[in-house]
């Protein structure tokens, strides 16, 4: 007669499994007090564009969050201050660090509208190359710029994914503050295009003050990425590094 086999031997012999045995769920980081005391800012700014969402008059509030306003030229100054934390922090110094010096800076051209200053219309835009009544020369040059942004862009990212899930960055100071940041950046372009969405597939605008506080939320957002990115460039020399 066979013996009937117990639950949990079959569940340790399914733990045991090829592969199983050395794998595990990442651990958190071990937050240090700067790290505390940064996301207490964080909430503390969260509640200020809240605030200001709230309480702003209509005229007042257009200009803070407006392409010339405060948000909006604070995050060009915080991209070439993350650029240059890299150049500070990064050592040793490789072309890794000088791409992410040149994509942070790119993002702060960006922000100051330099990806439309000197064309038609937006060079990452592809109805600039399909629609738009410029010259060929033009299109071409805003090509190959519009290509090595991209280019870099998917290449910071393979550095960061390959930190974060290959050489265990998960679970570092860095890798915590590189997932904040990256999240932070995608909700705020969820947020901007959540109102026009909405309103392409319902036919109705959200009510003024909810489409007040996405607006806070999406400038406010936007200018506090690259803080947490440069945080990340800063603690990833003495925590883990990954930008050499």
């Amino acid at each position: 007669m066979v013996p009937r086999r117990k639950g949990n031997e079959t569940a340790e012999s399914a733990s045991s499994a090829p592969g199983r045995e050395n794998w595990r769920w990442p651990s958190l980081p071990r937050l240090a007090w700067p790290d505390r005391a940064a996301l207490l800012v964080i909430a503390a700014y969260t509640v200020v564009l809240i605030v200001l969402a709230a309480r702003l008059s209509p005229d007042r509030f257009e200009y803070v969050f407006s392409e010339e306003g405060p948000f909006e030229e604070g995050a060009i100054l915080l991209w070439l201050v993350a650029s240059l934390i890299v150049i500070l922090r990064a050592r040793p110094f490789t072309s890794r660090s000088a791409i992410f010096v040149i994509l942070f800076a790119a993002f702060a051209a960006r922000e100051a509208s330099w990806h439309k200053a000197f064309t038609t219309d937006s060079l990452l835009k592809i109805s600039y190359y399909l629609k738009a009544p410029a010259p060929l020369a033009e299109k071409v040059l805003a090509g190959l710029v519009a290509a090595a942004f991209i280019a870099m862009l998917l290449y910071a990212a393979y550095v960061v994914m390959r930190f974060l899930l290959v050489d265990g960055g998960i679970s570092s100071r860095a890798g915590y503050w590189v997932i904040f940041a990256g999240a932070l950046f995608v909700l705020a372009k969820v947020v901007d295009r959540t109102p026009s969405v909405l309103y392409d597939f319902t036919g109705h605008d959200l009510h003024v003050d909810l489409r007040r506080l996405m607006l806070a939320f999406e400038e406010g957002f936007e200018a506090l990425t690259p803080a947490l990115f440069a945080l990340s460039a800063w603690v990833s020399r003495s925590d883990r590094p990954y930008l050499s």
